[in-house]
């Protein structure tokens, strides 16, 4: 997303030639992780890992390990798969994925263990960022087909996707509430990219934040108090995790680094958040104590 450095991988294969803009943060070497989620029950993290030591290429694939960073395993092997999202009961993951059969990023769904994996949009235009509704029965993720970010809302078998934003600005990353009334997302539609709320049909859409730094990727707390974000300068790589009431008070700064610190995800009993950071020159998963101390490394390049 915005503040990232791009990576551009060109694949050719005979005369066709793909190219894939994959967004990441920056990393001296080794892998890049990306995308934590943390599972129902608080014993696993899924995650993306966007590149790997002696790879030529760094193509994102999906792992999850135990909440402790122990037991690392690869769930997929596709040229692109990435945004790994744990249903509520914890039997699926939905993720984002681009496949030479399609040609184009869509949203599918896999068994926690890799198995099953399931297309469930089919529309030309790179589609990402799945996010569950409370009750597991119905998936929010936003789509570029009519050429223009905006929010969609689908059951969990990929029918009945419907345009929830409908706004000619960009709007990005939703993240449902755990009452499964409203969805928090990213947009630019006022200048500059920063946090709203919106009702579950797309009603009453509402900005949260109004800061001059970039506000993006909006986690809900478990009880729907909090909403966490990332927040930093456009176009360079410092940014930092910060922590604000649903309605947009009492915005408080919980990481502050040089570096940049993103993709915030509560534990599923809130007293903790994982989040991505390069503080310490490449791109790791670390988790800290809810109010922003303990910040702990949980990978290791």
């Amino acid at each position: 997303m915005p503040r990232k450095p791009k990576i551009t991988l060109i694949v050719v294969l005979g005369a066709l030639s793909v190219t894939l803009l994959l967004t990441s943060c920056a990393s001296s070497s080794g892998r890049i992780y990306a995308d934590p989620a943390w599972s129902p029950d608080g014993s696993k993290i899924a995650f993306t890992v966007e590149a790997e030591k002696g790879s030529r290429v760094g193509l994102p694939v999906i792992w999850v390990m135990n909440a402790d960073g122990s037991n690392q395993t690869q769930l997929t092997n596709s040229p692109a798969d990435r945004e790994p999202a744990w249903s509520p009961d914890g039997t699926k993951i939905a993720f984002s994925s681009w496949r030479w059969s399609a040609r184009n990023h869509n949203i599918w769904v896999m068994n926690p263990d890799g198995s099953n994996q399931t297309r469930l949009t089919s529309i030309a235009g790179d589609e990402f960022h799945p996010t569950w509704s409370p009750d597991g029965t119905k998936i929010a993720f936003y789509s570029v087909r009519d050429d223009n970010w905006e929010i969609y809302v689908m059951n969990a078998d990929g029918s009945n996707q419907t345009n929830v934003t409908n706004n000619a600005a960009r709007d990005f990353c939703p993240a449902w509430s755990p009452d499964g009334t409203k969805i928090a997302f990213t947009s630019d539609r006022d200048g500059n990219d920063e946090i709203y709320v919106m009702n579950a049909d797309g009603s009453n859409q509402t900005r949260l934040t109004e800061t001059e730094a970039m506000d993006d990727n909006p986690a809900w707390s478990l009880d729907g108090t909090k909403i966490a974000f990332d927040s930093g300068q456009r176009d360079t790589n410092n940014s930092d995790i910060w922590v604000m009431d649903a309605n947009g008070s009492n915005q408080t700064r919980l990481t502050e680094t040089e570096a940049y610190d993103g993709y915030p995800a509560w534990s599923p009993d809130g007293t903790k958040i994982v989040f991505v950071s390069d503080r310490d020159g490449s791109s790791e998963i670390y988790v800290m104590d809810a109010d922003g101390s303990n910040q702990t490394r949980l990978t290791a390049s």
